[in-house]
């Protein structure tokens, strides 16, 4: 971590929501993450299959998929912002970066709703994914991607939310860098 990088990050915080003593926010983006990526596998699929009747189920699976990602990211945004005003400090350029990826998961959930929303009044009925449903789960998908790796290069290229003493007591073999010593993926 260079020095600019270093100064970005409040080093006395880590995540402030907190189960069982470990951060909620980073296993709850699984969750949605991995909701979006199977949505739009499933709608292509749904899409490419549209002659037979299995697409049909396989597009419904598609929404439940999207449906149970959805509620769940309202959760992990939620953690998100109460980390947020832990782990940053007003004007700064860390607390910059955690706006954008805030604002770029908002508008996954944006997405995310309208895509339901679509599915569900638009074309309800529908034997397969339709053209307009595959358009929006695709752009969720990019979204969900760029914000996801947004908030994956705070953690681990910035080290935001990571506790000061992170990883001292692991021996070498497990952290693969001598103690004191700069990883050099960073």
């Amino acid at each position: 971590m260079d020095h600019e990088e270093n100064a970005m990050v409040d080093q006395g915080s880590g995540s402030s929501a907190r189960l069982l003593g470990t951060p909620v926010h980073p296993p709850l983006t699984d969750v949605p993450i991995g909701a979006m990526a199977i949505t739009a596998v499933l709608d292509v699929a749904s899409a490419a299959g549209s002659g037979h009747t299995w697409a049909r189920e396989v597009y419904r699976a598609g929404t439940f998929a999207l449906m149970i990602g959805t509620a769940v990211l309202i959760v992990a945004i939620a953690t998100g912002l109460a980390d947020r005003s832990r782990t940053t400090s007003a004007g700064s350029e860390a607390r910059s970066k955690v706006n954008v990826h805030a604002l770029l998961m908002a508008a996954v959930g944006v997405v995310a709703v309208a895509d339901i929303l679509l599915r569900r009044q638009g074309y309800g009925d529908a034997r397969h994914t339709p053209a307009a449903v595959l358009v929006v789960t695709v752009v969720l998908l990019v979204l969900t991607v760029a914000g996801g790796a947004l908030g994956g290069k705070l953690v681990y290229r910035i080290g935001l939310g990571v506790s000061p003493g992170a990883g001292v007591d692991a021996p070498q073999a497990v952290t693969g860098a001598v103690v004191g010593e700069e990883s050099a993926d960073r």
